[in-house]
Order: C-alpha cells, then sequence, then structure tokens
C-alpha cells in the first residue's frame, strides 16, 4: 500500500473527522467523500477509512459527454492524536488532493506535505533493525548524485550523519517484504495485510517527528 504524509497544523481536531459526511459541492464533478470506518487502536493512533464517491464520464470528440457509470473506492487514513503527521493511502495527486482540503476545512489549519530528514531515516533504519536494499542520496558539497545496492550499518551512519547529504529514498527489508521511504513524504509498503499495516504505521509514527 502506498501512503502520502501530510502535517496537520491543528491536529488536535482531526477527532471531527467522524463527525458527519461531507459534500465537495464546489467540485464540478460533485464528488461525495464520508467516514464510514473509524477505529482507535493503541498508542493513541486512530484508523479511519473514507468513502469516495465519483463517477467516470465517457465522451467523444464529436458528440461530447455521453455517459456517466458510478464509481466509488475506499481511502485509508491514519492519524496520531499526539502528532500532527496523518498517514494518507495516496492512488492519485487528485484524490490526494481532496482529503488534503476535507483536513484543512475540518480542521480549519494549514495542511502541508511531510518532508523526511536524514534523522528521521536513522530512526526507522534502527526501529526496525532492517537491511538497506536500495539507497539513493545526493551530496551537495561534491554535486555528486549516488545510487547504492545494499548498505551496511556503519556506511549508512556516515552518510546519513553528513550535513551535506541529502537522502532523497531507502527501500528497507523489514520481516522479508520492502518498505521505502522517501524524503518527499512517500511511503510504500508492500503488504496490503490489514493488521501488519497497522503495525508498521505504528511503528512507523515513533520515528517521524513534526
Amino acid at each position: 500500500m502506498n501512503f502520502r504524509l501530510v502535517v496537520v497544523s491543528e491536529y488536535k481536531k482531526l477527532r471531527k473527522l467522524t463527525k458527519k459526511n461531507f459534500i465537495f459541492g464546489n467540485n464540478k464533478k460533485n464528488e461525495h467523500l464520508s467516514v464510514i470506518h473509524n477505529f482507535d487502536m493503541k498508542n493513541n493512533i486512530s484508523h479511519l477509512v473514507y468513502h469516495l464517491k465519483d463517477e467516470y464520464c465517457i465522451s467523444t470528440i464529436a458528440m461530447g459527454e455521453q455517459f456517466k457509470i458510478p464509481y466509488s473506492s475506499l481511502i485509508n487514513l491514519f492519524y496520531n492524536k499526539k502528532n500532527k503527521i496523518v498517514f494518507i493511502e495516496h492512488s492519485n495527486l487528485q484524490t490526494d488532493q481532496l482529503v488534503k482540503n476535507e483536513l484543512s476545512s475540518k480542521t480549519e489549519g494549514l495542511v502541508n506535505e511531510k518532508l523526511i530528514s536524514n534523522l528521521e531515516f536513522i530512526n526507522v533504519f534502527k526501529e526496525f533493525e532492517t537491511q538497506i536494499i536500495k539507497i539513493s542520496y545526493v551530496n551537495n558539497d561534491l554535486e555528486e548524485y549516488h545510487e547504492n545496492d545494499y548498505m551496511i550499518e556503519e556506511e549508512f551512519l556516515n552518510i546519513a550523519n553528513n550535513n551535506a547529504v541529502k537522502i532523497n529514498y531507502i527501500t528497507f527489508s523489514i520481516d522479508n517484504k520492502l518498505m521505502s521511504l522517501y524524503e518527499e513524504g512517500k511511503v510504500t509498503i508492500n503488504n496490503d495485510d490489514e493488521e501488519y499495516l497497522i503495525s508498521v504505521v505504528e511503528r512507523l509514527y515513533s520515528c517521524l517527528k513534526e
């Protein structure tokens, strides 16, 4: 499953997300986004599921719009009552924006992309006691781009603790499964099992700070 991380300035108001359904009346397609599931987990984390009601529009150049076919999808979201970071299931940029708009509207605050720092990459490495399968980084002093397969702990820590280095992404091996973290706030977990995803998200919250 893929996630986009965002930072919600008024995160304490996220509990309001379960109060009622939301209709994006200003959107020409009139999408409907509603909360259909909300579950409080341990460690102050909540799992929320949105239902997005939309339409496929079929048209031709000559005759214009001909058919509208109802379409719906589910969007998973995780938030922490004591943390500004929110995990939004990523399918496309338009859906991401719809969810971000709702978060901003409902909390009456700012919603910005979360950037993952070198220190947070280190935190993840240590928390999961994992192996690095692939790493990409830039040394700004030397104007060098590097992409390496496999890296031992000592070499990784030397790179990550160098102030001139910016890590772009790392793919980790965790319990024989792959997880990739990207500096621009994207997380890819190569597993759709709900119990496993929740476990990983809980541990990631202990690594990511805001």
